[in-house]
């Protein structure tokens, strides 16, 4: 998918920090297949990021939904919203088509 978007990564296991245990991850970008590269292939995604965290401890993740979107600034207003949200963003990963 070389267009922006918002996407749902699932984790193969938790990602425990001393609040919260984080199944899901939920991001944006003007290009969702290099985002996703990027994640695979980098050694530090980004300072103290999740997807840095959870590469370090070794756990697995896949994409499971994605929500296209026309411009990049649509998917990061999206990705707040969903983040502002996030019972919502998993009634919408349940119902949606997992990909």
């Amino acid at each position: 998918m070389n267009s922006p978007g918002v996407y749902f990564i699932q984790l193969s296991e938790p990602l425990c920090t001393s609040r919260r245990a984080a199944h899901y991850y939920i991001g944006s970008a003007k290009n969702i297949d290099a985002r996703l590269d990027h994640y695979r292939t980098s050694k530090k995604i980004n300072r103290n990021s999740f997807m840095t965290e959870a590469k370090r401890r070794g756990i697995h993740w896949r994409l499971v939904y994605v929500i296209p979107t026309n411009t990049a600034e649509e998917a990061r207003e999206l990705e707040a919203r969903l983040k502002r949200r996030k019972k919502s963003a998993r009634k919408l990963m349940r119902g949606g088509v997992a990909l």
